[in-house]
């Protein structure tokens, strides 16, 4: 029995997390400008970026015990839900801080 490695279902999955992983890359780098811009302080631009990365340290283990453990489909969707909620919140509140006129908008994000 041959089985093929790119099936549909784990190239959806695949693309997935490739498009997941990009977003949030640029999700961090645009909210670090963002500091920087409002700030203009290269000390709170490299703080917001490390500490972006700090919830990925902290949590993969984790997150690799979960995925051991239990269903990866349910546990994948479950945690993607409530993160993309609060981006989507961030999103609104970017959004009402803008003035008319302003060069950023909330497409940006």
């Amino acid at each position: 029995m041959k089985s093929k490695l790119f099936h549909r279902n784990f190239s959806l999955l695949i693309a997935g997390q490739a498009s997941s992983l990009l977003g949030n890359g640029i999700l961090d780098f645009a909210m670090s400008m963002y500091v920087l811009e409002k700030t203009g302080s290269a000390a709170a631009y490299a703080g917001f970026l490390a500490a972006s990365m700090v919830p990925a340290v902290l949590f993969s283990p984790l997150g690799g015990i979960l995925a051991d453990r239990g269903n990866k489909r349910n546990i994948m969707a479950g945690l993607d839900f409530p993160c993309q909620s609060g981006r989507a919140f961030g999103g609104f509140v970017y959004a009402g801080e803008q003035q008319p006129g302003s060069n950023l908008h909330a497409s940006a994000l």
